[in-house]
């Protein structure tokens, strides 16, 4: 068993947060891990509902990674890991200040397209390896060496579409022949649900007992945004027809009940800020073989593949065209379906957690092996 310690940027329940408790899970043969958390939040129950051990540390910006470094090297003392797995930009941004002077190689996971380009490649050479979750992460990370593309392994088990479709209707007071639309993801302007609104106030128009439903936590980072959403609908007068059905840890079922996934993330920032590096959403979306509409933009494109129906980024209209597609067009609908069902094999999880094993292998034959850490 390879002694790991983890390093989580956020305390959020966030598609990088549920990738490394899945990853953990999933390597519980091969590894025996440890969790540094460096924001309190539902992330830190989650890990100790899996039985994982995790340790909080709280870190701020600029001088509290400082702090948040010499809490992580006391807990490398303490642990004696043989590696760290940085998961996040700034988890592997702390790490790297704690490994200062010590042996243990970091391995950094990157997810998405923050602080792509000079801040990615100086934090990558201070890795001994660097993971990109898609082909899009890595190019952004732009030139550094020792790069390696894993897919996401997506595990959901098996489904009954009609059923839980049944069940999504009941719950939101639609009835079986309504057309449902979802989108899923923390409450952030990134994720774009103001568009997704949009689409839907548009396909409405062919579709009157349309409905959108956004499954998605607060983030406490843009307080006010469920309030935004709801006034946005109203104003498009459809407010009656959007439920914001809050945090789900069942998400991947009310996927598998809807019609249409929409997938409507955009940069917020010239750091490239919310585009998708992975899109795990969609990859389930792909699993249970619920069509995906979106914004070819980051990664999306490359793990929708062509069981989805995607536009170029901004173009509203063309994804309410897209949407009444699928809802429409019964060879539409089959072709995707035949598609997902040949794309769903590329997000095994047991090839996800071999390969992410793999790399850690690597990092320890490059550092000498599990070193003895000093005191």
């Amino acid at each position: 068993m390879t002694r790991v310690l983890a390093v989580s940027s956020h305390g959020l329940l966030g598609g990088s947060e549920l990738y490394l408790a899945r990853l953990l899970t999933a390597l519980r043969d091969r590894v025996d891990p440890h969790v540094v958390v460096l924001q309190d939040g539902p992330f830190v129950a989650h890990l100790r509902d899996l039985g994982i051990a995790t340790t909080v540390i709280p870190t701020g910006r600029r001088a509290g990674l400082v702090t948040g470094a010499a809490g992580l090297r006391r807990v490398l003392r303490r642990e004696r890991p043989a590696l760290v797995h940085a998961n996040g930009v700034k988890a592997a941004a702390v790490a790297a200040l704690a490994l200062a002077g010590r042996p243990e190689p970091m391995v950094w996971v990157k997810h998405d397209h923050s602080w792509d380009g000079r801040p990615a490649r100086l934090l990558a050479g201070r890795a001994a390896r660097v993971v990109a979750v898609s082909r899009s992460v890595a190019a952004a990370i732009d030139g550094a060496g020792d790069v390696t593309v894993v897919r996401t392994g997506v595990d959901v088990g098996p489904v009954d579409r009609a059923a839980l479709r049944a069940a999504l209707c009941a719950e939101i007071g639609a009835d079986p022949e309504d057309p449902v639309l979802i989108g899923v993801g923390r409450l952030d302007p990134a994720k774009g649900f103001d568009v997704a609104i949009d689409v839907l106030a548009e396909v409405r128009r062919s579709h009157p007992a349309a409905r959108l439903v956004l499954v998605g936590g607060p983030d406490p980072s843009h307080p006010g945004t469920s309030e935004a959403l709801r006034a946005r609908a109203a104003a498009a007068g459809v407010g009656d027809a959007v439920l914001l059905l809050g945090g789900r840890p069942d998400a991947v079922s009310l996927v598998a009940g809807a019609d249409v996934l929409l997938v409507t993330s955009r940069a917020i920032d010239r750091r490239g800020t919310g585009r998708e590096g992975f899109g795990l959403v969609a990859a389930e979306a792909v699993v249970v073989g619920t069509p995906v509409v979106g914004f070819a933009d980051g990664a999306t494109p490359e793990v929708v593949g062509n069981a989805g129906l995607l536009v170029a980024p901004g173009d509203t209209a063309g994804l309410a065209d897209r949407v009444r597609r699928v809802l429409d067009d019964g060879d539409v609908r089959g072709r995707l379906a035949a598609a997902a069902r040949d794309r769903a094999p590329l997000f095994d999880v047991r090839r996800w957690a071999g390969e992410i094993a793999a790399v850690y292998d690597e990092a320890l034959a490059a550092s000498g092996g599990a070193r003895r850490a000093p005191s």
